[in-house]
């Protein structure tokens, strides 16, 4: 599998299988990735690692992924950051609530690592930030 150019990414998933399974993928495929299993680690790691894309769960406990999409908008100084809401929920209201409180894109779980490849290498230029 050839290699991608590094982006800097935030995996935020509280099934900790889930997130670092993708973060070693990740990293295989020529990124410099870090995983977090909740909002507020999340937070934390948004500072210091100042990623480029958050690939982030919606379903998550405490504080859920529509309410740490928000933080992290709020939190943005210099440039804006890649949100991408991954979740296996498809409903249109659940897209829409994605997109409303600050992420870039909403895309199923269910995708290919071929698909994740190509869109992470190209995610910036796609969505222009």
């Amino acid at each position: 599998m050839k290699k991608a150019t590094g982006r800097r990414v935030l995996v935020v998933d509280d099934d900790p299988d889930t997130t670092n399974s993708f973060v070693d993928v990740l990293t295989l495929l020529g990124h410099e990735a870090r995983g977090a299993y909740d909002g507020p680690n999340a937070l934390i790691l948004v500072a210091q690692f100042d990623p480029e894309i958050v690939l982030l769960d919606i379903a998550m406990p405490g504080m859920d992924g529509y309410e740490l999409a928000e933080h992290i908008r709020d939190q943005q100084v210099h440039k804006p950051v890649v949100i991408i809401a991954v979740t296996g929920w498809g409903r249109k209201a659940d897209v829409d609530r994605s997109l409303a409180v600050g992420s870039t894109t909403t895309w199923s779980s269910q995708y290919t690592t071929t698909f994740w490849s190509r869109c992470l290498h190209g995610a910036r230029a796609i969505f222009q930030v």
